[in-house]
């Protein structure tokens, strides 16, 4: 990374970044209360991990530190780990779990406008990463704030399911 490149990754942005991983974290935690599921949990607790390694990576160029290039690169190996974890517990919980009550609720005014907008942001994210360049600090910024809407409307969608 260049010494330009490294002057954009301000305080500002890692504490942005910061915002997704706590709201994900928050819908998780929802999640958790009603399906209790170790394997689930630690699957979440890697994709919360990889967040936070995102974070920790852009702090640390934020306050002129090496680029600990393992903290940015470490994402796409737990994230995708983390998420894998989440689906097979459900796999195999799969009796425990009433799947007509989940979809009903998940398709359940606003939850559903909820849910379908995270969905939109999310292919929009993954557009964002296959496109842009990562190591631009402006393409951080775009994607922090769509990642940012596409967790707080994954969140409201839960807590929509959740305060019925």
């Amino acid at each position: 990374m260049t010494e330009e490149k490294k002057e954009g990754f301000s305080l500002a942005l890692a504490l942005t970044d910061a915002l997704p991983v706590i709201l994900f974290s928050a819908s998780i935690v929802l999640i958790s209360l009603k399906y209790k599921s170790a394997l689930f949990i630690a699957g979440a607790v890697l994709c919360a991990s990889a967040g936070l390694g995102k974070v920790a990576w852009k702090m640390i160029l934020a306050f002129g530190g090496p680029d600990v290039k393992f903290l940015a690169k470490q994402f796409r190996f737990l994230m995708p780990s983390g998420f894998l974890l989440m689906i097979v517990s459900v796999i195999l919980d799969r009796r425990a779990i009433d799947f007509f009550a989940v979809g009903r609720s998940v398709m359940s005014f606003p939850a559903a406008f909820f849910f379908g907008a995270w969905v939109l942001l999310i292919f929009y994210m993954i557009w964002l990463a296959k496109h842009m360049d990562q190591n631009d600090a402006k393409v951080n910024w775009k994607e922090q704030f769509v990642n940012s809407a596409a967790q707080l409307a994954f969140l409201l969608g839960i807590l929509s399911c959740v305060l019925k």
